[in-house]
């Protein structure tokens, strides 16, 4: 797919970490607590768990094994592995920040993942393979970007994917909230971030 194996290990430990957060911070009538902290030892996981995302962000990405035997190499593109694998990277960062560490969306270090995330999307080829792994990384940058001009490219990426054979994500019949993403993976559950954006409006109508 793009992103290493430590990346995925990486991206399953925040997720567990984050739905006993999200278990906390959102109440059995889908309120938010906005006022929500995590505990000392939540918050000192959160930065055992930042340090190795950097760590493992510097790691070149390899082909897995299965894309060496079926000869698709020379498909992907050295410089789009890269992208892709860092972007799974600072959206695991976007992740940690906003349902772990509970930080609001404007927050410095969440708008600079996102920015992150814009930049690898952009060194990938519209209409490409790498374009359809990139599903995570885009709506997680979806969700918290602060520009509409990155929700529209947002959005015609994801129209782009859409186009060329994706199956992750489907149309949604609200208005409101134009995808809905149904990834196999076990990184990270679609749900909290519903309460992360309200309404659902995430990319724009």
């Amino acid at each position: 797919m793009g992103f290493t194996t430590r990346c995925c290990y990486l991206l399953a430990k925040i997720a567990d970490l984050a739905r006993k957060c999200d278990a906390e911070r959102i109440g059995e009538d889908s309120s938010v607590c906005d006022s929500w902290t995590p505990s000392a030892q939540v918050a000192e996981q959160a930065a055992r768990l930042k340090k190795e995302v950097e760590e493992s962000m510097k790691q070149d990405p390899v082909p897995c094994k299965h894309i060496h035997k079926a000869g698709d190499v020379k498909k992907w593109d050295k410089r789009e592995m890269v992208a892709t694998n860092s972007a799974y990277h600072w959206a695991a960062l976007v992740q940690l920040y906003r349902r772990i560490l509970g930080r609001r969306s404007e927050d410095a270090d969440v708008q600079e993942a996102v920015e992150n995330i814009i930049v690898c999307l952009l060194r990938i080829r519209p209409g490409g393979t790498a374009e359809s792994c990139l599903l995570f990384p885009m709506f997680t940058a979806g969700c918290d970007t602060q520009s509409e001009d990155h929700r529209v490219l947002i959005l015609n990426r994801f129209t782009s994917a859409e186009k060329h054979g994706m199956t992750q994500v489907c149309p949604s019949p609200s208005p409101l909230f134009p995808y809905i993403m149904v990834v196999s993976c076990t990184v990270i559950a679609l749900v909290p971030y519903f309460f992360i954006a309200p309404n659902g409006i995430f990319l724009g109508t």
